[in-house]
């Protein structure tokens, strides 16, 4: 029994070797792209309240700016907490993939948008 017996599973698993009749996870990457798209859109969002929450609170005052205020404060902490856990399933999806699969299985065969 040589090396390649212990070692090809993992060299395999790590995405270094690829075997006869295999071909990269098209699926493993649309859930790459999604994750990284996720990611900038919220960043994006994270900065536009980063912008408007001090502004209203500059800008608007009695009434009802206090309750605005509050309520942007809150859409901005929901947000960040909602975005960190979209991460992290994109995170686990993604490390239970295989980095390369059958040629005809649907894996393979992944087309989404």
């Amino acid at each position: 029994m040589g090396w390649d017996s212990h070692f090809l599973p993992l060299l395999c698993s790590w995405g270094v070797v690829m075997l006869d009749g295999e071909v990269p996870n098209a699926y493993l990457k649309a859930i790459r792209r999604e994750r990284d798209r996720s990611v900038a859109y919220e960043s994006k969002l994270a900065g536009v309240l980063d912008l408007v929450v001090p502004s209203v609170s500059d800008a608007w005052v009695g009434g009802c700016s206090g309750g605005v205020v509050s309520q942007l404060s809150s859409l901005k902490f929901r947000a960040s907490g909602v975005a960190d856990k979209v991460v992290a399933a994109f995170d686990s999806a993604i490390r239970s993939q295989p980095v390369h699969v059958p040629e005809g299985s649907w894996r393979a065969l992944w087309r989404g948008r």
